[in-house]
């Protein structure tokens, strides 16, 4: 194995150590909440390029733009999405990833949270750690994400789709956790950071026949 030393760690390795627990001791379809939001952190770092993830050999793991993920045949990344969105802890997959031990020193100081204690010979001093640019919380930043990944790809099949249809899609509410949102402009606002056609009409978006069913969510049709 070329990342041999102190300075590579699996994600299911420093996930445990962090949490005070033994890699061997746990049963993956019912981590400990401590364990499994470690592992959410770092693949959150990985998804939003603050962390590098490497194989066993020391090759780096790709990662694909968001907005191609359904058609991506980058299975590291799908599996990185079902690890977050769907809770997905293959052990397997989880030792076979590996994270480099200042990068994730580095993230812990971006989060705000204690790095693990193994990693680090003394407790750091206390900074003030620069606000997130986004000010939004992490749950938010991932639901945007995914929103503007199924907008992107939706949009790539039809790009005259209008953000005031895709808003109201089944695919935005259910898939994107639009739903969890009482106010439509939050998406409106993500999805305009990556709608292909700028500065379209005020107004009433036009009644067209899109070349794909959006599935309008009938909570939302008017």
């Amino acid at each position: 194995m070329f990342l041999e030393g102190k300075d590579y760690l699996s994600i299911w390795e420093v996930s445990h150590r962090w949490a005070g627990l033994d890699p061997d001791s746990t049963d993956p379809d019912n981590l400990p909440e401590e364990v499994r939001y470690f592992i959410h952190k770092m693949v959150e770092g990985y998804l939003g390029e603050e962390l590098k993830l490497r194989k066993k050999d020391g090759y780096r793991v790709i990662r694909d733009p968001l907005h191609i993920l359904i058609w991506s045949i980058n299975f590291d990344l799908h599996y990185m999405w079902s690890c977050l969105t769907k809770n997905n802890f293959n052990k397997r997959k989880l030792s076979d990833l590996y994270v480099r031990r200042r990068e994730v020193i580095n993230l812990c100081k971006l989060e705000e949270i204690e790095p693990p204690t193994f990693w680090i010979k003394q407790r750091p001093p206390e900074t003030t750690t620069k606000a997130n640019v986004t000010n939004r919380p992490k749950e938010e930043e991932v639901d945007r994400l995914l929103c503007q990944a199924i907008a992107g790809s939706l949009w790539m099949l039809d790009p005259n789709i209008h953000p005031a249809h895709m808003v109201k899609s089944k695919a935005i509410q259910h898939f994107g956790q639009g739903r969890s949102y009482k106010d439509l402009n939050t998406i409106k606002r993500w999805l305009a950071e990556v709608d292909p056609i700028k500065n379209r009409n005020p107004g009433r978006p036009p009644v067209v026949t899109y070349k794909i069913d959006l599935e309008m969510d009938p909570r939302l049709e008017d």
